[in-house]
Order: structure tokens, then sequence, then C-alpha cells
């Protein structure tokens, strides 16, 4: 075989451009990085409040719609939201996850499970608090207050007694107490 003879100044392109190419290589497997869903705070998630929260508000903590919604036979709704950061060649991954039990009335009634998000120990009890949509309305029928005393001086002095009485001022006459 014959040997290829390069001109010098072409030698040096060549090896800058693959010296250029392999950089470029290195910078992109370097920048690669996955994603999945949005990235939200823990703060956001501590705003949610079981029984006033709508799946709305929720999506608007989040910044993005539900991952995945599971619905269940009694008529609530489970939603789950995740996010995820993968950066390969640094070998950085995040992952956060967050469980809801929204009500058939679409509100909060709990937080079901959480990945990675750090919630106080207050609002974590708060949101695990349950929440049971009213049934009923409640009974707004009047308030019936008790009539009110008559006038003291008016009204009759009871003496309780055994019976009839029979007193010399009455002339024989039988006093019954009222």
């Amino acid at each position: 075989m014959a040997a290829i003879r390069l001109r010098p100044g072409l030698y040096r392109v060549m090896r800058t451009l693959t010296c250029a190419g392999a950089l470029a290589g290195a910078m992109s497997l370097a920048a690669c990085s996955f994603t999945t869903g949005r990235y939200y705070t823990d703060e956001r998630v501590a705003g949610l409040v079981p029984g006033q929260s709508t799946m709305m508000e929720a999506t608007r903590a989040f910044n993005a719609p539900p991952t995945q919604q599971f619905p269940q036979s009694d008529g609530t709704t489970l939603a789950r939201w995740d996010y995820k950061l993968s950066l390969v060649t640094d070998a950085v991954y995040a992952h956060k996850s967050t469980l809801l039990q929204f009500g058939a009335d679409g509100r909060l009634i709990r937080l079901v499970d959480t990945d990675n998000v750090m919630l106080s120990g207050d609002s974590r009890q708060k949101l695990l608090g349950v929440y049971v949509p009213p049934s009923a309305p409640p009974d707004l029928s009047p308030i019936v207050l008790p009539a009110a005393a008559e006038d003291p001086a008016s009204m009759p002095i009871v003496i309780p007694g055994n019976g009839p009485v029979t007193t010399p001022a009455s002339d024989g006459k039988t006093a019954t107490p009222r």
C-alpha cells in the first residue's frame, strides 16, 4: 500500500477540526439533560388547604396539570405530579413526586404521598388531615327563643302546699293553690 502524504498546512487544519469535533461531542454530552414534568417548590405544595383548594389551584401550584389521574370508585380522584431531572455525565438525578386526593366536588381532600418534598411538620399534618365534603346543606331553620318573662308584679304568688286548705279568712271556702 502506498502511504498518503498530506501537505503540512492541510494536516494542521484536519487536526484542528478533529479536536474541535471531539470537544463539541464532549460538550454536547456534558450538556445532555433529560427532564419530565415541571419543577415546583415545596412552599407551593404547603400552601394548599384541604377542603378549600381546588384541582385548578393545585395545577397552578405545581405549574402544570397532573402527570397522572386515577379516578376512584367512590367518586374521588387521585392526582399525581412528577418532576424528574437527569444530567447524564455529571450523574445528577433529581426526582419529586406528590400524590393528592380530590373529592367529587373537585376540592382537595388530603395529601396521600410525597417523594422528596420537604414539608414542615405543621404543613404535612394540615395536608394529611381528612376533609369530608358536606353531604347535605346545614339546617338553617329559625331558632325559637323562650318567651320573655312577664312583669313580676302582675304574676300570682303560688305557695306550694299539700292540697286544699281552709282558712278562717275565707269563711269556710276552700282555696286551691295555683
